[in-house]
């Protein structure tokens, strides 16, 4: 399951977390009024932090990465062994061990316009792709469909911020409160455009795995536009407090 950042409007105000739920509301979102303006990234820049060859580098995100790669290729592995050995035919010979790749930690500046992506409502939408929950020889958790909520963009001194409206928890019309869904440095901006860099995952998905285990580093995979639908796809990772290492596609 993909996870998007979809850059489309939307009169909906409810997040679905249903897996069916969330695929059609993409679908809806996906065949919006036709005059809706899309949203254009005039420039995408991505710049690598640490490649999968700097087993020395200083980094953060990278002891991490690699545990993820070691148990994502042992698993796959023990997968291979288990078919060979259920297998009516010829016996296999026995297969050594994935090679591990660590996938590159990257960071992307990325240029809007601005009247393109202010004062718009867009949805947001999150799933988990692995996980390092579960059992310790295995990954239980691999794919979740977390759903959408809708969310509008604001500058708020040098960031520029995702925010949620989460006016549907309320009756009143008073109270809009916001939760943060992203935030990213503003890189440089004029009177039409305006350039962020990203590199940190959604500081709300750690909040999944419940409050006793926030987020203790997190880093981006890819990032990815696609102009047929305005979607801004970024694969993103997060470490949490006890160790437990969760990618997602945001």
């Amino acid at each position: 399951m993909l996870r998007y950042l979809e850059f489309v409007h939307t009169l909906s105000t409810r997040p679905l977390t249903a897996i069916a739920m969330a695929m059609l509301f993409f679908a809806a979102a996906g065949c919006s009024n036709s005059n809706t303006p899309a949203v254009t990234v005039t420039n995408l820049e991505t710049r690598l932090l640490v490649d999968s060859s700097e087993s020395s580098a200083d980094h953060p995100a990278l002891a991490p990465a690699m545990r993820m790669a070691k148990m994502k290729a042992e698993r796959l592995t023990r997968a291979q062994q288990q078919t060979s050995t259920k297998s009516t035919g010829p016996k296999s010979p026995a297969r050594a061990i994935q090679t591990v790749t660590v996938s590159p930690i990257i960071a992307s500046t990325v240029t809007f316009s601005k009247n393109e992506v202010l004062n718009r409502v867009f949805l947001y939408g999150s799933d988990l792709q692995y996980s390092s929950i579960g059992e310790a020889d295995g990954m239980l958790l691999q794919s979740i469909a977390i759903g959408h909520v809708t969310t509008r963009f604001q500058i708020l001194g040098d960031r520029l911020q995702l925010v949620a409206e989460e006016k549907y928890r309320f009756e009143s019309d008073i109270n809009i409160p916001l939760r943060l869904v992203h935030e990213w440095p503003i890189v440089s901006q004029t009177a039409t455009h305006i350039t962020v860099d990203i590199a940190t995952a959604s500081p709300t998905l750690a909040s999944l795995f419940g409050s006793t285990t926030p987020a203790r580093t997190s880093w981006i995979r890819s990032v990815e536009f696609v102009p047929e639908g305005s979607y801004l796809l970024i694969e993103s990772s997060i470490e949490l407090a006890d160790g437990t290492v969760v990618e997602f596609m945001e």
